[in-house]
């Protein structure tokens, strides 16, 4: 039983092992040195610690579809970007997990201090600051998704396609769970089984991907307009145009982003 998994490695093919080798160090070369960290200090340490924990992850598995013929080699574009949206959306779903478990949290502190002194007022969340700091997160989350709808649009294989879709869809479902969700600050919120199982059975086709963002960026739309705080709002507001915009297949330009931010704030 204890050789099970190093006997299952050594019966691969020497370059898919040499895919896993590379990957597997890459990730424990970046883990160590944030594990010495007492936080992340900026948005730039937060995507680099996204990039060590889940692209490595993103970009290990496409090589190892191309690798085995199931993808043609350098058609998958964005291969990070797949990875790090889920870490992104997890690091924002258990911030309170986190901080009690933990007392440490994986928001970026530049964007913490710029609603509150430290993690214990995030969490105790006074006069909604705490709720502003998480919507600024969701905000830099948003900032990738675009990547992930081309890298899932140009996979050719139907299981890796179904593969890496449902967790994505899954991921879009909990931001917009997460997003000005005061509840996300005092314990773990999930969607429902009744989403989950109806994003389960869109997973599996792939002519509905694009109905299933329109319909999470619509929904975004909506809540966006019913918050308070105009920068934040307008900020968010930018963001989701943009995977709109990406969805219609247009380049969101500022005279088009602000035509359509004037139509969605009357």
């Amino acid at each position: 039983m204890t050789t099970f998994v190093p006997d299952t490695f050594n019966a691969l093919d020497e370059n898919i092992k040499q895919i896993m080798m590379e990957t597997t160090e890459e990730m424990a070369k970046g883990m160590k040195k944030y594990l010495k960290k007492e936080n992340v200090k900026n948005e730039e340490e937060y995507k680099e610690y996204c990039y060590y924990v889940a692209g490595t992850v993103g970009e290990g598995l496409t090589k190892l579809f191309e690798e085995t013929g199931m993808q043609e080699a350098g058609t998958l574009k964005n291969a990070v970007e797949m990875g790090m949206v889920l870490q992104m959306v997890n690091i924002i779903r258990d911030v309170h997990e986190d901080f009690e478990k933990q007392e440490r949290i994986f928001w970026p502190m530049n964007v913490v201090h710029k609603h509150v002194s430290g993690m214990q007022e995030l969490i105790e969340n006074p006069n909604g600051k705490g709720r502003e700091a998480l919507n600024d997160m969701i905000g830099i989350t948003l900032d990738i998704i675009p990547e992930t709808i081309e890298y899932l649009e140009a996979i050719q294989h139907e299981n890796i396609y179904q593969f890496c879709a449902l967790p994505q869809m899954m991921a879009i479902a909990t931001l917009l769970k997460c997003m000005d969700n005061d509840r996300v600050l005092k314990r773990n919120v999930k969607i429902s089984k009744m989403e989950m199982m109806t994003i389960m059975k869109q997973a599996n086709n792939k002519k509905q991907l694009r109905a299933f963002y329109e319909k999470y960026m619509d929904k975004m739309m909506v809540k966006i307009k019913q918050m308070k705080g105009n920068l934040q709002k307008m900020m968010l507001m930018q963001k989701v145009i943009r995977v709109q915009q990406e969805l219609k297949g247009k380049t969101t330009t500022q005279a088009s982003s602000s035509s359509l931010l004037r139509n969605y704030s009357t």
